[in-house]
């Protein structure tokens, strides 16, 4: 082939793509969203997002599909209907769709207590414990707010997660009202991993993803990047958009990990608007798909002249927009924000997926594109939300300032700073590790994988002076001794502050270096005998059983082993080599016992 001839063949395929483009679009609904274009390009304007991708679906086929603006703004890389974004919590809906087809299979049923398939399940009431079901995972009604700094870029498996689900405080009764909870979410997805014997990730390729040939989805952000036509996500910070690192979520994947193309989501609208089928075949039962749309829960909040009492389903709002039954579900995670929704009685549906940090454009677009494909009167959404931002920003700033705590001033820490560094650990939250920058004479703290200065606020009272924590006092408590023994701070709204117990580092003590304590102890006229047992130093004393101690790092100082005795201590005095006194450290008091 020549090089004219080989120029002719590239323009013809490139018009046949384009072509293809084209054929796709419905000329009614291109018709009716005349002018949608110039619209959304302002709008992006108006709220500083770099790019949106956006899809229409009716009657099963794709009606309308564009890119605009940036995927990547410096590299100036454009926005396609392949670009991959991350959807954030629209992976909800396909969590409960896995758990619906676990109930078509006949493994489940959704109103059976968790406890009869998770045998381990554990939740802060035994009365919950025993009678949490599915259903009340999939539709927000556990009664726990949403404790999200427990799972945020934290280090623990979705397994530990889960095990530690029952140290969490709950800020309403069971089933007494809707309360967004990302860890059920995850609960779901690792139910759905032990009834199939596959993980949730597999479930979603193998039984969503491959049927409708969603082969430009994904469910890591270690897989997001890897694609070549990826987005990245974009924040804002003084009214500059900078771009964001992507944050992997993977332990709570069930709850929000899935990256996608509107492009393949428009194959999962189709999937929700043909009730379970795609292409003839059955990926969920049209029972199960109408139990995930219709109410279980009522979303506090008013209704407004456009939109109805929101509720809940599985893994979907239910709402009346305008006259109009809509099921939706929005998706924010670092840098992304996603909106997928539909009309079913029209069988209509969009996804728009953008890579701004929580943009409220996504619900601004779809409310146009509603307005316009109904034929309903003209609002500007973006200009009347524009106004409730700023009315909210500035409420939200006057509420900020007036409940803000003020430091007191001249104030100083009771310690010196190497004493507040060390582990401090929440079975539910993690670790907090603080070390001191000797260079800096200042606290540095790593919870999860975020690295925290911190500066002094008052008394023993240290803020966090950057980053996403920006803010956030960490107040150190004291024991009767006056050692510094944990970290309180508000990480969740409308519970007991989270504390942090100080751990206590143990030794690696050499059996022949135990000796030096052996003996027996007077203690009020009491005999304390202390003896080994295979290597470890025990405690005896009348009439209670035997005591396992552990070494720490701190001179001559034991922790009991058993948990039940969590506070309490055995320090010896040792005076050439020998140990003269065995004192117990309660919490009620110091007991001293004198080598016989």
């Amino acid at each position: 082939m020549n090089k004219k001839n080989l120029h002719l063949a590239l323009l013809l395929f490139c018009m046949s793509l384009s072509l293809g483009a084209l054929a796709q679009q419905d000329k009614a609904v291109v018709k009716k969203l005349k002018g949608l274009d110039k619209y959304i390009e302002r709008a992006m304007k108006d709220w500083k997002v770099p790019g949106v991708a956006m899809v229409i679906v009716k009657d099963g086929k794709v009606a309308y599909q564009k890119g605009y603006g940036y995927r990547d703004v410096a590299k100036k890389l454009p926005v396609t209907p392949q670009t991959q974004f991350a959807i954030g919590s629209s992976s909800k809906a396909f969590t409960a769709t896995t758990v619906c087809q676990l109930v078509d299979d006949g493994v489940l049923d959704l109103d059976k207590p968790l406890k009869e398939y998770l045998p381990d399940f554990k939740l802060y009431d035994d009365y919950v414990t025993n009678n949490m079901t599915a259903r009340d995972l999939l539709c927000h009604r556990s009664g726990l707010p949403r404790h999200d700094l427990a799972w945020y870029g934290t280090d623990f498996t979705r397994e530990e997660l889960y095990k530690n689900l029952h140290h969490l405080e709950a800020t309403q009764g069971f089933r007494e009202g809707w309360q967004y909870q990302n860890l059920m979410f995850m609960t779901a997805g690792y139910l759905v991993g032990k009834l199939s014997g596959k993980s949730w990730e597999k479930n979603v390729q193998e039984r969503i993803f491959n049927p409708l040939g969603m082969n430009n989805s994904n469910l890591s952000v270690a897989q997001l990047k890897k694609t070549a036509n990826r987005a990245i996500g974009y924040n804002e910070k003084d009214e500059k958009i900078e771009a964001m690192p992507y944050r992997n979520i993977d332990v709570v994947g069930p709850a929000g990990s899935i990256n996608s193309t509107v492009e393949d989501m428009a194959k999962w609208v189709t999937l929700q608007l043909n009730k379970g089928k795609y292409e003839k075949e059955k990926v969920v039962s049209a029972g199960m798909m109408a139990q995930m749309h219709r109410p279980h829960t009522i979303v506090p909040g008013n209704a407004t002249k456009e939109q109805f009492y929101t509720n809940y389903g599985l893994g979907w709002f239910i709402t009346s927009y305008r006259g109009q039954l809509l099921v939706h579900h929005g998706g924010n995670i670092d840098g992304f924000s996603a909106l997928v929704a539909f009309l079913p009685q029209d069988k209509i549906g969009m996804v728009i997926l953008t890579n701004k940090n929580a943009t409220p454009i996504t619900n601004i677009i779809r409310n146009e594109v509603v307005d316009r494909l109904k034929g309903l009167s003209d609002i500007d959404w973006s200009k009347k939300g524009l106004k409730r931002y700023k009315k909210a920003m500035e409420a939200a700033k006057k509420a900020q300032e007036e409940g803000k705590v003020k430091p007191v001033a001249g104030t100083k820490p009771s310690h010196s700073l190497k004493d507040y560094a060390g582990k401090y650990k929440h079975p539910a939250y993690g670790q907090i590790t603080v070390v001191l920058d000797k260079g800096k004479n200042q606290l540095k703290a790593q919870y999860h994988t975020f690295d925290l200065a911190l500066k002094h606020f008052h008394y023993d009272v240290f803020q966090v002076d950057e980053g996403p924590f920006k803010g956030v006092n960490l107040q150190f408590l004291m024991n009767t001794k006056g050692e510094v023994q944990k970290i309180s701070s508000e990480l969740q709204a409308g519970v007991e502050f989270i504390e942090f117990d100080r751990v206590n580092e143990k030794a690696a003590l050499s059996e022949a270096s135990l000796d030096k304590y052996l003996g027996e102890y007077e203690l009020q006229g009491a005999t304390v005998k202390v003896w080994k047992r295979k290597g470890n130093l025990m405690v005896t004393l009348p009439n209670q059983p035997d005591w396992e101690l552990v070494a720490l790092k701190k001179a001559h100082t034991f922790d009991f082993k058993d948990k039940r005795l969590k506070g309490y201590q055995m320090i010896f005095k040792v005076a050439k080599d020998k140990a003269t006194e065995a004192s117990f450290h309660q919490p009620n008091g110091v007991f001293t016992a004198k080598r016989k």
